[in-house]
């Protein structure tokens, strides 16, 4: 709900003020609220003229008993062109009360049925429009004839314009005489501030007209009375007429009697049924289970039951005071009005919505509501009748539900595990993306029913499946929990740890069950290796204590490495906790570095360095090549890796390669100086603990990938700086290795502060964009083009020579002069670029060399006049 302010702020906006009028509901946003949409639609947006509704509200405030109203819409006439001496003339016109005169207004409105059509009004006919509105506002018509007939004379659509009009000139005049204390500060009024003193000047007559126009009020008042008792005294001889003419028949009829006797028992029968029935209406209306209401065209309430009292927290009385628009939600407001102007038009019969009320103790309340018009005989409309029930658990319910469905959603998405939800009885189940993905399933590939799952469940363990889950369904166990083997698409089977829960109905019968689908393979491998390892331990009692202790050092290996955050956390505690696995044993990890597809040595213990260099591609590693561990001793020495120092050969070497979800993640080396150290049951739990190594590192870079880690520029989506100092250093030390030259070329935007103060920064974004486009499609796939920062960019070119990259410099400066690049419909101008060259092993053999000769080059490209190429002078 919107504050007292912001609603006045939004008054002010309209009006250019904030009128007195709305200032004793201030204190109450909702109050304010509703009065100030009553305003505006009944009033503001009413599309009846705007002359016309400042004529009437200003004919009409005469009969309010204090001067806001008058005065304040007797100056808007005058805003709006009329001139004092008329506005006074229409305030002093006297209302029509005998039936001939009201009569000679409806010949004149009948006879003009185009204009009111359109409402494009002439004096004589907005004079009698006028006239016979206020005979209606005043109560004039008791028995509804002129309502009917105006109605029919404006037709459906222009007289509920009129009579919403009117009654919210009864509800200004209500509230202005409720706080008469306010209704004295018009003033205050801008309308009274613009005009009052003109009119006054203009008209004299009109400060008298004001100051006694209270008397007026009384004199009508005691004119309409005087009114109403001459029409009751005409309807009483009438009645007189009538009585002796009922005596003069009844003497005729005294024969028929007996007749009229019967007939009065049949009638008082009929009249008792009619009460029987309007008593059994009244109690279903007023004991009925919903909300039911009885209510007038300009929504006041005319009767209401009990159960829509008990849905809002209002009395019967403190409801038949108001209107239901006081209780309806702003936001709703506008819909609701809608309905009820369809309804009252014809266009529909009826409606039915959910809607909004405040309760009277402030929260909201949601209903549905369906309403429908009842009319006379005539066809005008006499009431809506209107059922209200209280919707509002059902609402929390489908809000509750609805995140319930998004945190199912998001747990969906943020588990690595696979979901199912199995319908028991219909055999129905949906298999999430990850479920599917676990067995190399693509999402279409697998359709929603069990027979997905029990046709690739092993068959050696699908019969104890099954009995696990009947033993759930029966209760003899709180949760379905089982291990067992699911076929792939590609032909294997992966242990699979499911769980699940069932739900159950009234009888107790299972009717769902869901759970979760987690891929337990390399645990159960692990597992195995273990149970292998130990098998072959048993054989020897020398041997358990040895192996008992390993069993334990890699438990305790798991539980540190599930602990660590960091790749280097998980490195320091490798290099702690091998040394106790593989005593007299050294080695070391490398791990995969994708982007220059080399394998670096992240930790070691003991003198790996002697036995094996830090870095190699995978095809210098036989375990990499062949996907499976690869031991050499003496027997074979001539199957040593090429990564191994020939200087000094191990006496014996493992290598086994760490997977994770297909790939190469990287390799665990043992080596040993001593030959009978790498024994077979060594070899097994070197296998376990790679495994769980290259399971753990996985997890843990993974994290700190999506932590810590972007080597992308947001900008132009080429390489960082950070990540061009990390290839730089890989690429010299291959083509050291491989003695191949290496050429880096450091380029800058010439002049490129003109664009961002000539054309705003997005343009010199744009040419930044532009540039980094150009170099993406003239580099090869083994070239790295980097953001060396703010307007420089670096190009690595691995395996050039210095003539081979002053070409290539200079068809990319060409190529950039020639680029038109276009911002806001508007040509940037000519981009040219300086350039500056550094060639290994020329001009430097580390990094730090190479760009600080690079960037001299470039210094020297800027001050000999730029858009040119140039070497770091030897």
């Amino acid at each position: 709900m919107r504050t007292s302010e912001q609603i006045k702020a939004e008054i002010e906006e309209k009006l250019g003020f904030f009128p007195p009028f709305f200032k004793p509901a201030q204190q109450n946003p909702k109050i304010l609220e509703n009065l100030w949409q009553q305003t505006c639609s009944t009033y503001l947006d009413n599309p009846l003229p705007t002359l016309f509704k400042e004529k009437l509200f200003a004919y009409l405030s005469r009969y309010c008993r204090v001067p806001y109203c008058i005065v304040c819409h007797s100056c808007s006439l005058y805003a709006l062109g009329i001139n004092a001496t008329e506005v006074l003339a229409l305030l002093e016109s006297p209302l029509p009360l005998a039936e001939i005169e009201i009569n000679s207004h409806f010949r004149v409105l009948a006879n003009a049925t185009d204009n009111l059509i359109s409402l494009s009004l002439n004096s004589a006919i907005e004079a009698s429009l006028i006239y016979c509105s206020a005979f209606v506002f005043l109560g004039k018509d008791v028995s509804g004839y002129y309502q009917t007939k105006l109605g029919q004379i404006l037709g459906s659509e222009n007289y509920q314009y009129l009579v919403i009009l009117i009654a919210y000139i009864k509800t200004c005049h209500a509230w202005m005489e409720a706080h008469p204390k306010v209704a004295y500060e018009y003033a205050a009024d801008k309308r009274v501030q613009d005009y009052l003193a003109l009119l006054l000047n203009e008209e004299p007559n009109l400060a008298g007209f004001f100051g006694q126009y209270q008397v007026q009020v009384r004199c009508e008042s005691q004119n309409q009375l005087e009114h109403l008792a001459d029409i009751a005294k005409r309807n009483q001889d009438k009645a007189m007429l009538r009585v002796k003419a009922i005596e003069v028949a009844n003497q005729e009829l005294k024969s028929e009697i007996v007749d009229y006797k019967q007939a009065l028992d049949a009638l008082a029968k009929t009249k008792e049924a009619l009460r029987e029935s309007e008593e059994r209406f009244r109690s279903a209306f007023d004991y009925a289970a919903i909300g039911m209401a009885l209510v007038a065209p300009n929504g006041t309430w005319l009767k209401v039951n009990r159960a829509i009292c008990e849905i809002v927290g209002y009395s019967e009385q403190e409801l038949l005071a108001t209107n239901f628009q006081a209780i309806t939600h702003p936001e709703d407001l506008g819909v609701d009005l809608h309905y009820a102007r369809q309804l009252l038009s014809g266009e529909i019969r009826t409606c039915q919505l959910e809607k909004r009320y405040f309760h009277k103790l402030g929260h909201i309340v949601w209903i549905l509501l369906s309403v429908s018009l009842v009319r006379d005989s005539h066809g005008d409309p006499l009431y809506f009748i209107a059922q209200i029930q209280d919707i509002t658990a059902r609402k929390q319910a489908v809000d509750a539900l609805r995140e319930s469905e998004e945190r199912w959603q998001l747990a969906l998405r943020g588990n690595n595990d696979g979901i199912w939800d199995w319908n028991v009885k219909t055999n129905q189940a949906f298999f999430s993306a990850r479920w599917k993905e676990m067995l190399g399933y693509k999402e279409h590939e697998i359709a929603d029913h069990l027979d997905e799952w029990t046709s690739r469940a092993h068959p050696d363990d699908i019969d104890w499946v099954k009995q696990v889950i009947q033993d759930h369904f029966a209760k003899k166990t709180p949760f379905y929990i089982s291990e067992h083997r699911v076929l792939c698409k590609d032909g294997t089977y992966k242990w699979i740890l499911d769980r699940g829960q069932a739900l159950w109905d009234e009888a107790g019968k299972p009717v769902r069950m869901v759970g979760s689908f987690t891929d337990i393979t390399h645990r159960k491998q692990a597992e195995a290796a273990l149970q292998q390892a130990n098998a072959q331990l048993k054989a020897s009692v020398d041997y358990l204590e040895q192996r008992n202790r390993e069993i334990a050092l890699f438990a305790e290996m798991s539980d540190i490495f599930q602990a660590c955050l960091t790749v280097e956390e998980a490195c320091r505690a490798i290099a702690t906790l091998m040394p106790q696995l593989f005593p007299k044993i050294t080695g070391a990890v490398f791990l995969n570095n994708a982007p220059q597809n080399l394998f670096t040595a992240v930790t070691t213990w003991g003198s790996v360095s002697l036995t094996s260099h830090n870095f190699f591609a995978p095809d210098d590693c036989w375990a990499l090549r062949r996907g499976r561990s690869h031991f050499v001793d003496d027997t074979c020495s001539g199957l040593h890796c090429q990564h191994i120092n020939y200087n000094l050969l191990p006496a014996e070497s493992l290598c086994i390669p760490m997977m994770a979800q297909g790939e190469a993640l990287g390799m665990l080396y043992l080596s040993s100086p001593e030959s009978g150290q790498l024994t077979q049951v060594k070899q097994q739990l070197a296998i376990a603990v790679a495994e769980r190594i290259s399971l753990s590192l996985a997890n843990v870079k993974l994290r700190e990938t999506l932590r810590d880690q972007s080597v992308r520029d947001p900008l132009t989506e080429l390489f960082n700086r950070r990540y061009m100092v990390e290839s730089l250093e890989l690429e010299l030390y291959r083509c050291d290795r491989q003695q191949q030259p290496l050429a880096i070329i450091m380029l800058d935007i010439d002049y490129f502060k003109r664009f961002n103060d000539t054309f705003g920064h997005k343009a010199g974004d744009l040419v930044l964009q532009k540039l980094a486009q150009v170099l993406q499609n003239s580099i090869r796939q083994s070239d790295i083009a980097c953001r060396y920062g703010g307007e420089e960019f670096t190009l690595i070119l691995p395996e050039t020579t210095p003539e081979v990259a002053y070409q290539r410099a200079e068809q990319l400066r060409q190529e950039v002069k020639q680029l038109k690049v276009q911002h806001d419909r508007q040509l940037l101008g000519e981009i040219t670029l300086s350039l500056g060259i550094a060639c290994f092993p020329e001009h430097g053999s580390t990094p730090e060399e190479l760009l600080r000769a690079a960037d001299t080059a470039l210094y020297r490209a800027k001050t000999e006049a730029r858009d040119r190429v140039a070497f770091v002078r030897s």
